[in-house]
């Protein structure tokens, strides 16, 4: 226990050399396995969904969101996702969304 102790430095277990590069956040984390569900705007029901276009506006109310299932990390920890999130962060959804769209086309035979 002494030597879990005073490895334990401003309450941090390893020191930044310790742990390497220091990045405590996996990148493939926010990579888009699967969308699960589509919640297209109240305000505008009828716009297809994968627009690429940026939004300017801070406006959530125009704006899809997706309830996404993220690589490496269990369906019980899929969130929501606006549309415009996914496009400011430079996270590719268009193939989750067309494949989402021919799982739904499939579901309806």
């Amino acid at each position: 226990m002494e030597t879990f102790l005073r490895k334990q430095i401003g309450g941090l277990l390893f020191d930044a050399n310790e742990r390497g590069d220091g990045k405590f956040f996996d990148p493939s984390f926010m990579e888009i396995e699967r969308i699960l569900e589509i919640e297209r705007s109240s305000a505008y029901p009828d716009t297809f969904v994968s627009s690429k276009k940026a939004h300017t506006n801070d406006d959530k109310d125009s704006d899809c969101q997706f309830l996404v299932k993220w690589k490496y990390i269990s369906y019980s920890q899929s969130t929501y996702e606006f549309e415009s999130d996914l496009i400011s962060m430079n996270i590719e959804y268009g193939d989750c969304v067309e494949s989402f769209f021919k799982n739904e086309v499939k579901s309806r035979l």
